[in-house]
């Protein structure tokens, strides 16, 4: 068995994505129109808008759809923010096969009880990598398996599911998206504690099949 993937890196960019339609970190959320309502958790609490992934502008990956967009949100309820919860509950993941037009959606206001040590913010929502979101380029690289902090890209797609402590990941499981768990730098965002991650996994099967609703949501930090 190989030791090494072929991943896509994301570059953090200093930018907000501008264009609804952008891959990004944060910032608004992407609705056809204004009758698709913003996702809530089991509370029927707004959730955070965690990331998007444009597919049509990444570069060409076999194991990814080469077009529509993936937009991730998680719960803010409990410090995992959603882990260990089921699609619907704790996070959901949205894939807009053929998405045109629409508009781009401000984050409605969040749980407040819930800021500490949450991603892509500190303690407060404003001026923040979430409140403004940044703008998303990738470009594929070789990943090792065992690969130390500093060899790691902050975010990536495909490549190994690296977790800060235990991960559920299967040897086959796709990592749909990794944030955190890497080489930080300026672009630094906190997950969980000084250091963390969040892993969204998917099997091939169902990432063949374009279904997401059996996702797997991994959380660990320290």
């Amino acid at each position: 068995m190989t030791n090494t993937r072929m991943a896509l890196a994301a570059q953090i960019e200093e930018q907000p994505a501008e264009d609804p339609l952008g891959s990004a970190l944060g910032g608004p959320a992407w609705r056809p129109d204004t009758t698709v309502e913003w996702p809530t958790d089991r509370r029927g609490v707004v959730m955070m808008h965690l990331a998007r992934i444009n597919y049509a502008e990444l570069p060409s990956f076999e194991e990814f759809p080469r077009s529509g967009i993936l937009q991730i949100f998680i719960s803010t309820d409990s410090v995992t923010l959603g882990a260990g919860e089921g699609h619907g509950d704790g996070f959901i993941v949205e894939y807009w096969p053929d998405p045109k037009g629409g508009l781009a959606v401000p984050q409605p206001e969040l749980d407040e009880d819930n800021f500490e040590e949450t991603p892509l913010m500190g303690g407060t929502p404003e001026d923040t990598m979430h409140d403004n979101g940044r703008l998303l380029t990738f470009t594929i690289v070789e990943m090792v398996k065992d690969a130390e902090g500093s060899e790691r890209p902050e975010v990536w797609l495909g490549g190994w599911p690296l977790s800060v402590q235990n991960s559920e990941a299967k040897g086959n499981d796709i990592v749909l998206l990794q944030i955190g768990n890497g080489e930080t730098g300026e672009n630094e965002f906190m997950w969980g504690g000084d250091i963390g991650a969040a892993t969204f996994l998917i099997s091939p099967a169902d990432l063949s099949a374009r279904r997401f609703d059996q996702v797997l949501y991994d959380a660990s930090g320290y």
